[in-house]
């Protein structure tokens, strides 16, 4: 993807002062150089930054004396501005961007531009479709970090953009996976996921074609699985069909005639004559309800006796009432008639004692149970109900006539409960559903054949032939610093895909060297980063990931002590050769992409270059002409000012 870095701007904390602005030249290497502490890797850091970079990287010293970062960046020939503030006082990353599509650069800092400010996402949406980048587009899982449905992002691509100080000095990387503060095993595992699509193994449109495979296979598996279940329940029911059959048949309930190879027909016909013997049987065997009307038919009778002796007991009980107060009348006319009779003290006594008692006795006979007015009523009712009861047990057989319950009508019984059941739960003998799954299945296969025909070769040997592309342009540039190697001149390039390394080989061997030296590395990591930005743009296949352009900050590490403010005077001739090595190698590879000769591909391709030492080393003994210097950073000039 065409990408070029056109300018890189500071607005001082001081608001109302004219930004400070460095410019980067395309199809360059643009240098910029300086002693220590003067801000040169801060350019990486602000790159990174006004790209959505989730950390603070940037020096307290130049986040307090600044208000705003801003890059005026060209994407596809479309140049735009994007700005971001500075970390607040807690040291906390902005959420406050600005951003012109017209590649606008404000005189004053943005914050005095309030109507100008957008969030993050405005102009990751802008940038996105230029990356070609589609909410659809998910990230292979390859491990742990990488969550399902986690979406592709364009800061992704920027590990193929960076060699950092780190890892010149790793000696086991090849990729930064932590630069400004990056999860390492996050972009480990994003690199790994990525790598096919960058390289042409596999393209958005092939993947959302996968994806839509994918999920057309997750129906049919579905569906099969259902068939699956169908057909063992419908081989369930015929077996238990055959076996009712063979039951029936072994105790005589039906003959030899059906036939077991139409099951459903045998089943209907099974069914049909159980059920007619199972009426006939009805009729001779004791009906369910036959005990539980003849036990109501005892209980009516027992109330019926129980209200008749009741009433008999409360009409004698009146006779002998009636009795006793004939017998008492004699003492009742005597008392009565006292005066009358002889006026004795001792008469007079005894007939009041009688009188008295005579009045107790009449009180307890006035205690009797009267009769219950409806108990004829009841006794009526309970006739009545006696009489239907009657009726319904006269309706059956006489229980003479009741046959006894042996195996052939237990058989019967059994064989008949277990139609009932088969039938209420519902099973068929037959699922018609099967010819519908078979219709849907050779539907989804036939959906998933036309959808495979329309991906690519397989990515095994695609894959293995890109990584063969790959070696031979590495081998390229190894080739033209191979005397910069010393041991290593004539060793052969590999790429380790599943390890995402670069190894060298032996001469007629195909085991991997062991390397040291942070100088050998630089080398290795300057030819992979060449020839996978070559592959890019030569097979045309990551044009819309990944980013034209390669920031290297301090390629001259490994052959300095320690960082200087002179020019190079600290590097000896041998080192000196080596990285003038180096950037021919730089220079080289720009006029392969942008020339436009025979074997040279006419393109863009920008890179920065953060350094210590002085254009002298590119100059002499001849000037390379693809570098070109931006800024120097001496006697008390650094990336804020003097």
């Amino acid at each position: 993807m065409k990408f070029n870095i056109n300018k890189l701007i500071i607005w001082k904390s001081s608001l109302e002062s004219t930004p400070i602005i460095y410019s980067f030249e395309p199809n360059k290497i643009n240098v910029i150089t300086g002693g220590s502490n003067t801000g040169k890797t801060c350019v990486l850091k602000i790159i990174d930054y006004c790209l959505f970079g989730k950390n603070n990287e940037v020096p307290d010293d130049v986040n307090e004396r600044t208000s705003f970062y801003g890059i005026q960046i060209t994407i596809n020939n479309e140049t735009i501005t994007i700005g971001r503030a500075s970390f607040d006082e807690f040291n906390k990353t902005s959420e406050n961007y600005y951003f012109s599509e017209e590649g606008n650069i404000p005189e004053r800092s943005p914050k005095l531009l309030p109507n100008y400010l957008v969030k993050e996402n405005v102009i990751k949406n802008f940038l996105e479709r230029e990356y070609y980048i589609t909410e659809n587009y998910e990230l292979r899982k390859v491990g742990t970090k990488i969550k399902e449905g986690s979406r592709l992002k364009l800061e992704y691509f920027s590990i193929f953009n960076t060699i950092s100080q780190n890892l010149i000095l790793d000696e086991e990387n090849f990729f930064d996976y932590q630069l400004n503060g990056r999860d390492r095993q996050l972009y480990r595992e994003v690199l790994e996921s990525i790598f096919d699509i960058c390289i042409g193994i596999s393209t958005q449109e092939e993947y959302e074609l996968r994806k839509e495979i994918a999920k057309v296979k997750n129906s049919l598996n579905s569906l099969q699985k259902k068939k699956e279940t169908a057909e063992r329940r419908i081989n369930k029911n015929e077996e238990f069909i055959r076996n009712l059959i063979t039951k029936a048949r072994q105790l005589d309930l039906v003959d030899d005639e059906i036939d077991v190879n139409n099951l459903e027909e045998a089943f209907w016909i099974l069914e049909e004559r159980i059920n007619s013997q199972f009426t006939e049987l009805q009729k001779l065997v004791v009906p369910d309800d036959f005990n539980e009307i003849d036990k109501e038919r005892y209980n009516i009778r027992q109330k019926i006796r129980s209200l008749s002796k009741l009433k008999e007991q409360i009409e004698e009980h009146g006779a002998l009432q009636k009795e006793k107060e004939d017998s008492l009348k004699p003492i009742d006319y005597l008392f009565q008639n006292k005066e009358n009779l002889i006026n004795l003290t001792g008469v007079n006594d005894f007939i009041n004692l009688l009188s008295s008692e005579l009045r107790m006795i009449k009180d307890s006979l006035s205690v009797v149970p009267k009769a219950n007015a409806n108990i004829d009523e009841e006794i009526t009712i309970l006739g009545q109900q006696l009489e239907e009861v009657e009726r319904k047990l006269n309706s059956y057989p006489k229980k003479k006539d009741f046959v006894n319950v042996n195996q052939r009508n237990i058989g019967l019984i059994q064989t008949k409960t277990e139609i009932k059941n088969f039938l209420s739960e519902k099973r068929n003998i037959k699922d018609e559903n099967i010819d519908s799954y078979n219709t849907l299945i050779r539907k989804y296969q036939e959906q998933i054949d036309s959808l495979t025909a329309k991906l690519p070769e397989d990515e095994v040997p695609l894959r293995n032939r890109r990584i063969n592309l790959l070696n031979s342009l590495i081998q390229n540039y190894y080739n033209q610093v191979k005397d910069s190697l010393d041991n290593y001149r004539n060793y052969r390039v590999e790429f380790d895909y599943r390890r995402m390394i670069l190894e060298l080989l032996k001469p007629g061997d195909d085991k991997s060297a062991s390397i040291s030296g942070s100088s050998n590395y630089l080398f290795l990591q300057l030819c992979l980063f060449l020839g996978l930005h070559e592959l890019f743009i030569k097979k045309k296949v990551a044009k819309n990931y990944v980013p034209q352009f390669l920031i290297i900050d301090y390629p001259s590490l490994p052959y300095k002590s320690k960082e200087t403010n002179i020019s190079d005077q600290s590097i000896n001739d041998s080192d000196r050769i080596k990285l003038r090595s180096a950037f021919e190698l730089l220079n080289n590879f720009i006029e392969v992409i942008t020339g436009n000769n025979e074997g040279q591909y006419g393109d863009n391709f920008q890179i920065i270059i953060l350094e210590h030492i002085s254009p002298d080393i590119w100059k002499h003994p001849s000037n390379l002409e693809r570098f070109h210097l931006v800024e120097t950073f001496r006697d008390e000039k650094s990336l804020l000012g003097f």
